[in-house]
């Protein structure tokens, strides 16, 4: 009887500790980078390939397929070949779109409606996208990514690189909204017809057009009520630029900006034809710009449309003002010729290049990830480059007709011309310090304001709080000054300050700060967009 129940136990465990592991694994992020997600397409025609690119060629059509995703079966959905510049039919491996709610309303993964896979087509290294991503979630709105084996029919169709739809869960995390304008700017076909009296080769750089009616050549409303929101961005863009930040969120512009020059990313407005980028308005009416693909990062696409590609030496050496000087891209032109906020996206560029760059970081996460693929990618009898094409492309250019510069071997360099750069030479002021007053021993009356104090080196013009009371509202700001009227100052020793009285039934405030001089800015924390400094009423009146 003993024994029985002692089974009956053990069996019993084995079952709770095999559900609580479904459950993990159903509840496991679907980007989470320590997994390659496995996903198998069955289509009822063994001619699909054929049928993919037919539907390509003649719009958005969706041939169904049933779906199991890490062995759970989603029945029937859409699948798609994904806009991409370099499809060619035929080709044995294809970014692929998976439309999770085609066939089945509501339908959902997590709360994704669709599964974006891309073949990395231009990176022997297969690692640029997962990186890229990686690095700039840290300053900026990014999409997450990791890796998926994808069967068909059977056969395995290759590792996919699995990369996050900008949909309700992005938008959300990010914006606390879903509702808002989205447009994209693809790739210019070469059939498309650029309409009477609109400019010709504009691509997506927001000149100003005479009709709104021209925006529809460069842009798709992915989501929203028409083209008027992106005309009249592009107006106050170009005809009021000193109002720029009532329409646009300056400040995330400039740290795209920021990184797509540090790290080469030049299929982005940064680039020859500003494609391959998204515009998202937010609660507060303000656009932000979205990097849409990340495979071209590192000087995997190499135009600055002035001439032809630039060689690996022109990439090492890009100047970090590209295109200050072109008024045929406003975005860049008319931000940084206002000389605050070219203080602002030097800063973000440094920061970029001192804390992903200069450390090594961004090498050592290349290595680890090309380690965590190579058994898949040793599988994958439809890969565009050979596994000694693999080894190499962190080092050395793979290819001939179209070469693709070594991450290594391009960044490496990048960061020595970079950090010699007249632009970046100038150093910014110092904060440290940085703290909020706690109550004396011995008051009895409880502090209900927060002094907010920190230290910044010589030389400082100006210091600014940027300050909010619960994470709902936008940030205000404060000026703070080395005056000795607050806690542990005296005049001229560098210690600056500001007290700020919260609104009632506000206990909490979270801030940053910036502190500039003459030629250059630095913040406080650096990746101030999702780490900030923090106080209660609670921990400064204990």
């Amino acid at each position: 009887m003993n024994r029985t129940f002692t089974l009956f136990f053990i069996l019993l465990a084995v079952a709770k500790f095999s559900l609580l592991q479904a459950q993990s694994g159903a509840n496991k992020d679907f980007f989470d980078p320590q997994t390659i997600q496995e996903i198998d397409l069955t289509f009822k025609s063994e001619k699909w390939r054929y049928l993919l690119d037919s539907l390509r060629y003649n719009g958005d059509g969706l041939l169904n397929a049933e779906l199991k995703v890490n062995g759970k079966s989603f029945g029937r959905v859409g699948i798609r070949i994904r806009e991409s510049g370099g499809f060619q039919p035929g080709n044995q491996r294809n970014n692929l779109h998976i439309q999770l709610d085609n066939v089945s309303s509501g339908q959902q993964l997590q709360g994704y409606k669709s599964i974006r896979l891309s073949s990395a087509l231009r990176d022997p290294s297969m690692v640029r996208e997962v990186l890229a991503t990686d690095i700039a979630s840290k300053f900026m709105p990014a999409p997450k990514a990791n890796y998926a084996n994808l069967t068909i029919n059977g056969k395995y169709y290759g590792l996919m690189v699995n990369i996050e739809p900008f949909e309700a869960p992005f938008f959300e995390r990010y914006f606390q909204s879903n509702n808002g304008a989205f447009y994209y700017c693809p790739a210019i076909r070469k059939d498309t017809i650029v309409r009477a009296g609109c400019l010709n080769g504009g691509f997506g750089t927001l000149q100003l057009e005479k009709n709104e009616s021209c925006y529809g050549d460069n842009f798709v409303v992915v989501q929203g009520d028409g083209l008027r929101d992106l005309a009249e961005l592009s107006r106050i863009l170009n005809q009021s630029p000193a109002q720029i930040e009532s329409i646009l969120d300056v400040d995330r512009t400039l740290w795209m900006l920021a990184y797509n020059n540090v790290l080469i990313n030049l299929y982005s407005y940064s680039g020859g034809k500003s494609t391959g980028y998204y515009l998202y308005k937010d609660a507060d009416g303000r656009f932000a710009p979205l990097i849409g693909d990340f495979n071209f990062t590192f000087g995997s696409y190499k135009s600055t449309g002035r001439g032809s590609d630039l060689s690996l030496l022109q990439l090492q050496q890009m100047d970090p003002m590209l295109n200050v000087d072109n008024t045929l891209k406003p975005l860049i032109n008319k931000l940084l010729s206002n000389p605050h906020y070219a203080k602002v996206y030097l800063s973000h560029l440094r920061t970029i290049l001192f804390s992903e760059l200069l450390t090594g970081a961004y090498e050592t996460r290349a290595k680890q990830l090309q380690e965590f693929i190579k058994p898949a990618l040793a599988n994958d009898a439809n890969k565009a480059y050979s596994n000694t094409d693999f080894d190499r492309s962190l080092i050395a250019t793979i290819g001939r007709l179209t070469q693709i510069p070594g991450i290594v071997e391009l960044m490496n360099e990048r960061v020595r011309f970079l950090k010699r750069h007249p632009a970046l030479a100038v150093l910014p002021p110092v904060v440290s310090d940085v703290k909020a007053k706690h109550r004396e021993k011995f008051v009895a009356s409880p502090m209900e304001e927060f002094q907010l104090n920190a230290k910044i080196s010589e030389f400082a013009t100006k210091v600014t709080v940027f300050y909010r009371y619960n994470n709902r509202e936008s940030f205000k700001t404060a000026m703070m000054h080395d005056d000795g009227q607050h806690h542990d100052e005296k005049a001229g020793d560098f210690i600056y300050g500001v007290s700020l009285k919260p609104n009632s039934g506000n206990n909490r405030i979270e801030y940053y700060i910036q502190a500039e001089n003459v030629k250059a800015i630095a913040y406080s924390p650096e990746r101030y967009m999702f780490e900030r400094h923090s106080a209660t009423l609670e921990e400064i009146n204990k």
